[in-house]
């Protein structure tokens, strides 16, 4: 499974769309590079972050624009998304982990995330978890966060 491979927003977006049972609504902007008049058609990956960048519009420090099918996701930004399917719930008000900011454009998900039981962050030696924000998120990480979730909150985003 390559678990310690990072994940783009393809398959971030396949996973969200696979994990809402959606089966293709607000997918299907045409893919670029369209020769004689044909469109091409989207691959499974850019269709579905066409619909999560449909889904989900902009947010403070999460642009929809620059979900690229092949750029690696990163941890603040995946925090943000499960963050915005859970509707934006109430965030703790204290800071969890010891290389998270209250300046962070994450800081409401990721703190929520760590409230919710769905990531306690990775070990630091200074007494606190880090969380690690700018690092990408990889298929394991992908896999543990989404199924805490799925245990604990039902997606409300797509509803």
């Amino acid at each position: 499974m390559r678990l310690q491979e990072s994940v783009t927003f393809g398959t971030v977006a396949l996973a969200f769309r696979t994990f809402l049972g959606d089966s293709g609504r607000a997918a299907g902007r045409q893919g670029a590079g369209a020769t004689d008049g044909q469109d091409l058609l989207p691959t499974r990956e850019a269709s579905a972050v066409s619909w999560l960048q449909d889904v989900i519009g902009d947010h403070p420090g999460l642009q929809t624009s620059a979900f690229e099918e092949d750029r690696a996701v990163m941890r603040g930004e995946f925090a943000q998304l499960l963050y915005l399917f859970a509707g934006e719930p109430d965030a703790p008000g204290r800071i969890p982990f010891a290389d998270v900011s209250t300046g962070d454009p994450f800081i409401a998900a990721i703190s929520w995330l760590y409230d919710a039981d769905i990531s306690r962050g990775w070990g630091n030696a200074r007494g606190l978890p880090d969380f690690r924000p700018a690092v990408p998120v990889t298929r394991e990480t992908l896999a543990i966060m989404l199924s805490r979730y799925r245990g604990n909150h039902r997606p409300t985003l797509a509803e």
